[in-house]
């Protein structure tokens, strides 16, 4: 299944990278809810509802590009 990234998901991420740092892979409940009152993104149902990116109660693994991207070069790089 080829799941590319919404350009409401990337505006998260990228809103996420620009708070919390540039290598930021997790968000917590807390960070969204901060996310939501400091710079008005809509609140990520795709990500707090999915068992995808839930990796604990209340943490969240951010979809990333290379992984968007992976998924669409299926094994080009296994060499």
């Amino acid at each position: 299944m080829k799941t590319n990234m919404t350009e409401t998901q990337k505006e998260f991420v990228s809103t996420a990278k620009e708070m919390f740092g540039e290598n930021t892979t997790e968000v917590t409940r807390q960070d969204v809810i901060k996310m939501i009152n400091d710079k008005g993104v809509k609140y990520p149902v795709w990500l707090l509802k999915s068992p995808t990116y839930r990796i604990g109660r209340g943490q969240y693994k951010l979809p990333t590009f290379e992984e968007s991207m992976a998924q669409t070069n299926t094994e080009s790089d296994s060499e």
